[in-house]
């Protein structure tokens, strides 16, 4: 009886443990996903299948964040690659802080859209654009 009460508190300790390590992990970690989907291509296709909407979906071949790491890590094409990627989020960063700039220069209204065009950067156009997409 002694036993087999020590053996339940083991596995009750187990469990508890399990439960904490559980709680920790999110839906989009990716050592829980790799967990999950390893090896398991139609659980994946399910999933994904129901998150998109799209009932045709078709898992051909997949890679991990931990795969993807490793090839922009060690592979010269993944470095190029991951120096693209940078290169077009600072672009993207630079763009939207010049946006942003336009649409307070354009509530301000001490400026005409020439000048917001010449201090932002961005074309005329670009600016008329900000400017009709505000008013909406």
């Amino acid at each position: 009886m002694k036993i087999q009460k020590q053996e339940e508190n083991a596995t009750t300790g187990q469990h508890q443990k399990d439960l904490q390590y559980l709680r920790a992990l999110r839906p989009i970690d990716d050592d829980f996903m790799h967990c999950l989907f390893k090896d398991n291509i139609p659980l994946a296709e399910f999933v994904l299948r129901i998150i998109t909407g799209k009932q045709d979906l078709i898992i051909t071949d997949y890679k991990t964040q931990k795969d993807m790491k490793r090839y922009l890590k060690e592979n010269p094409e993944g470095v190029s690659e991951m120096c693209r990627i940078m290169e077009d989020m600072r672009n993207e960063t630079i763009l939207e802080e010049k946006k942003m700039t336009v649409l307070r220069m354009l509530k301000a209204g001490k400026y005409v859209l020439e000048e917001i065009a010449d201090i932002s950067g961005l074309s005329l156009d670009e600016i008329i654009k900000l400017k009709k997409d505000q008013a909406i």
